[in-house]
């Protein structure tokens, strides 16, 4: 008897967020943590808090944190999923947004956003 995997080869999915300088001259910011979150609670929100990311990655020496996305994270029904982005400064306890980003993303499909502060 043999048993088979059901194991599909997915394509994969990334979204790379490029965490810069503000200015007329932006450099690449490393070594920041970038969040990600499936709602947009907007920065009026108490809720918009690292505390409530679904997932965290640092920025590596290029500024750019990258988001690999599994099946859990996509919509298969849709056909599309729209995730955003927060760097945050301050406190854990008083957090305060530098700024955000947000992508419309499908399977397979490799997407960079841009977060300047």
């Amino acid at each position: 008897m043999t048993l088979n995997s059901c194991n599909k080869d997915n394509p994969k999915t990334f979204v790379k967020v490029k965490v810069t300088t503000a200015g007329i001259l932006p450099s690449p910011r490393a070594g920041v943590p970038v969040y990600m979150f499936l709602e947009n609670h907007g920065p009026s929100t108490s809720f918009f808090r690292p505390i409530h990311s679904r997932r965290q990655v640092i920025t590596e020496n290029n500024g750019i944190a990258t988001f690999e996305l599994g099946e859990m994270d996509l919509h298969i029904i849709n056909s599309q999923t729209t995730f955003h982005f927060g760097v945050f400064g301050g406190t854990s306890t008083s957090p305060t947004i530098l700024g955000t980003a947000s992508v419309t993303i499908k399977e397979g499909e490799t997407k960079e956003v841009t977060i300047s502060y």
